[in-house]
């Protein structure tokens, strides 16, 4: 099993975490690792990309099981990571989905009703925190970051619309939230959006 992950410590937390979450066997997650790396090799060869390195393989692996655990438990879930991949991977709190709360049309349902209860963000952060995906960045704080490798597969796992979608909503909601110069202390707000936003500018 070490052999197959290659040691690595993100793919071994992410697939003793799926492991403890389904309940299931060692032997049955080697077979359904077997599974998926063999599905990524044949569609990469379809994309004509070039070869996929070992720690490629087993992150990028590891990543896509549990990222198909997460999304058949909860979309909400899902969706959230996807959003997440065109922001910056450190910092990421309830509060920066705070424009979504606005019921405009342009919102999916799925953010409006995150941005507006506090405690379904926290129950999706609970399932994304029991599979490894992400971290909380320390008692009571309520902010939560991604491993910077999870952060870039999470946008590379996209497809097309799938990337522009989630990069529209990220900008907009950095954009919104964005703080008046007229605001009280508008700079602490500032200062934490600025990675937020130079994350949205690379596309």
């Amino acid at each position: 099993f070490l052999r197959l992950l290659d040691g690595l410590p993100l793919a071994l937390a992410q697939a003793a975490s799926y492991i403890r979450e389904m309940e299931c066997s060692v032997a049955k997650y080697i077979s359904t690792y077997t599974s998926q790396w063999e599905q990524l090799m044949k569609k990469n060869a379809q994309a004509g990309s070039g070869p996929i390195d070992y720690e490629q393989r087993s992150i990028w692996t590891t990543w896509t099981i549990s990222f198909k655990a997460i999304q058949s438990t909860d979309g909400n879930a899902a969706n959230l990571l996807r959003l997440w991949a065109f922001v910056d991977n450190q910092d990421f709190w309830h509060g920066l989905l705070g424009a979504g709360a606005n019921n405009q049309t342009h919102w999916p349902s799925w953010l409006r009703m995150m941005a507006c209860d506090e405690m379904e963000f926290s129950a999706v952060m609970g399932l994304l925190l029991r599979y490894s995906m992400v971290d909380s960045r320390g008692s009571g704080y309520g902010t939560y970051s991604i491993h910077p490798v999870v952060h870039r597969w999470t946008a590379a796992s996209q497809n097309a619309m799938e990337r522009t979608d989630s990069l529209r909503f990220a900008v907009l909601l950095v954009g919104l939230l964005a703080p008046d110069h007229h605001d009280s202390d508008y700079w602490v707000l500032q200062r934490r959006l600025l990675p937020h936003a130079e994350r949205c500018s690379w596309g």
